[in-house]
């Protein structure tokens, strides 16, 4: 299934959702995902990388910033078990 991005950000914008860009990403470092990170440090200006102690605190800070901001958030984890603790919270 395709995904158009920009059409979704057109509709989340005129629901009122707020900015659909994204200013912060929550998670941790790790083997697979240190290539993104390394990115997220390279485009340090435009986008903000938060590093938690624990993938469940990765999402829970992303949904409690979702909430205030309406603006959308990523929570980032490398994968296997410590991807699992990241479906454990509320939607």
């Amino acid at each position: 299934m395709k995904i158009d991005v920009e059409n979704q950000c057109r509709r989340q914008e005129s629901q009122g959702h707020g900015d659909p860009r994204i200013d912060n990403i929550f998670g941790l470092t790790g083997n697979s995902v240190d290539t993104m990170v390394e990115a997220l440090y390279r485009e340090r200006d435009k986008v903000k990388f938060t590093q938690v102690r624990h993938e469940e605190v990765a999402a829970l800070t992303a949904a409690a910033h979702v909430k205030p901001t309406g603006k959308v958030c990523i929570y980032l984890s490398i994968g296997g078990a410590r991807a699992i603790h990241m479906l454990t919270i509320p939607r």
